[in-house]
């Protein structure tokens, strides 16, 4: 007797095939696309409480939330545990901190000088300082692209 196997989408297999080809690139760049740009719904949604909605990611207020932001060692370990599903070496964290906090620089004094000059005053004319939210900006769009993101 021909019995019809279980549909794709149903336990216990669904979990080992809901990432591909086709949709990490796509999952992938949406995720970029709302880093980079947020989002907004149209005019023309069913419930007028959903319309004309805009959505922009602050990160700086995101970061403000973390154990302590002006730390770059803590704000990476941070952001590593709220964006990926598995946990990263100190070797991986040290090369996130340099590379997007610290724009290569090897003292953390460089992003918690910047970090506390910006969030007193978002308009501050310290060119470091200026720099916060594209270097933050960086940092979640390099972990957004881990394949540690979509683990979730």
């Amino acid at each position: 007797m021909w019995r019809a196997s279980p549909a794709y989408y149903q336990f216990p297999a669904f979990d080992d095939i809901w990432l591909d080809t086709a949709t990490y690139p796509a999952r992938n760049n949406c995720l970029l696309g709302i880093l980079y740009t947020g989002f907004s719904t149209p005019a023309n949604l069913y419930q007028p409480e959903s319309r004309n909605l805009t959505f922009k990611a602050d990160l700086v207020a995101l970061v403000g939330q973390f154990t302590d932001p002006s730390n770059p060692n803590a704000l990476v370990s941070d952001a590593a545990d709220l964006m990926l599903a598995l946990p990263i070496s100190l070797l991986v964290r040290t090369q996130l901190k340099i590379a997007y906090l610290l724009l290569g620089q090897l003292n953390d004094i460089y992003w918690t000088d910047a970090y506390e000059i910006y969030v007193a005053d978002p308009n501050t004319t310290n060119m470091t300082a200026q720099q916060v939210p594209n270097l933050l900006l960086y940092l979640f769009l390099d972990l957004s692209k881990a394949a540690e993101t979509q683990m979730h």
